[in-house]
């Protein structure tokens, strides 16, 4: 199996004559790697100006009779 954090360094070593350790290559590389995080903006709008729409699947009784129903929500 390639470990690419060593194939990173022969690469930069063999094509761009690095000079640096194999070690510091591999530290670099893993404080690079991007950190995974969950990102919310919020949203502020005056009333009126946007919607946020959402459909949604459910059941019903309509006249004693369950049936499935397709569902429009829709908030300005």
């Amino acid at each position: 199996m390639i470990d690419p954090e060593r194939a990173g360094y022969e690469r930069l070593r063999d094509e761009h004559n690095f000079k640096g350790s194999a070690t510091a290559v591999r530290r670099y590389i893993r404080e690079s790697k991007p950190y995974s995080q969950e990102v919310f903006m919020p949203l502020a709008f005056e009333p009126g100006e946007e919607a946020q729409v959402d459909w949604h699947e459910g059941w019903i009784e309509e006249n004693g009779v369950h049936r499935k129903a397709q569902f429009f929500c829709m908030r300005l």
